[in-house]
């Protein structure tokens, strides 16, 4: 007859030490390819931003200058919201190298425009995010893009409010002042 151990700490930490521990690997979808997608298009953002506020100084708008650059850095923030989110879910986050925008304006105008192209561009991506999100039952990647959503509404308003200033100022001076924090 096998006499029992007597249960001590030491019996319970070898116990402990001896069972395997299965890592549970979590799983990764169509959004995940999505959202490592999008981390990329922030970061692309960003280079538009700095482009656009590269160019403006150059041609001697300052303060759309300094807005532009504002504009980078909140680009950034946005891409670091989506490497947390991700971290946080427990997947791998995939940064891929810069793509360099090939952006030429050729007028304060066309600043304006690029930017409300671009920001277009990318709330279709965000919008496509939710909704693949919404048809694969993810409800925490649907909410989080709700907060990107609300972002781009806000985006594409002052795009649209400083591209309607700009047409009615005539004079270069009174709309870069515009933008003087």
């Amino acid at each position: 007859m096998k006499i029992p151990k007597k249960e001590t700490k030491e019996t319970v930490k070898e116990e402990a030490i001896e069972q395997p521990t299965v890592a549970i690997e979590p799983k990764k979808t169509s959004v995940y390819d999505m959202l490592i997608e999008q981390i990329n298009k922030e970061q692309y953002s960003m280079l538009v931003y700095e482009a656009l506020a590269s160019w403006c100084n150059y041609n001697d708008w300052i303060n759309v200058s300094n807005w532009l650059y504002k504009k980078a850095a909140e680009e950034y923030s946005h891409k670091m919201k989506l490497v947390k989110y991700i971290n946080d879910r427990g997947w791998e986050v995939l940064i891929k190298g810069d793509e360099t925008p090939n952006i030429k304006p050729n007028y304060i105008k066309d600043v304006f425009n690029l930017a409300l192209e671009h920001e277009r561009s990318v709330t279709q991506s965000l919008t496509d995010i939710q909704v693949e999100a919404e048809s694969t039952k993810d409800r925490m990647t649907y909410n989080f893009m709700d907060w990107y959503l609300q972002e781009q509404i806000e985006e594409e308003a002052v795009l649209i409010d400083y591209i309607a200033n700009l047409e009615l100022s005539n004079d270069k001076l009174v709309f870069d002042l515009m933008f003087k924090n």
